[in-house]
């Protein structure tokens, strides 16, 4: 396979990931879609490719969620009333 093969069947397989991903996430949210895809282990690049976005926003996302999900955790520890 040449590096012009190899070139243009990368470039089909993204194009695949992207529809696939876009079925899979079309009723969610943008913050829903980051959330969903950076639990499947997707790399903030990777993320920001697959649903037209910018790194920088999938990155300030993924901050704001891990965030609340501190705040949700420590709410919760104090409920219990074991200090976390």
């Amino acid at each position: 396979m040449t590096s012009q093969q190899f070139d243009d069947v990368l470039s089909e397989l993204r194009k695949i990931a992207r529809l696939m991903t876009l079925s899979i996430t079309k009723d969610l949210s943008q913050r829903e879609q980051i959330a969903l895809l950076s639990g499947a282990g997707l790399q903030p690049k990777e993320i920001a490719e697959l649903i037209g976005t910018t790194r920088n926003t999938v990155s300030v996302t993924l901050a704001h969620l891990k965030k609340q999900q501190a705040a949700r955790s420590s709410s919760r520890g104090a409920k219990r009333g074991d200090g976390t």
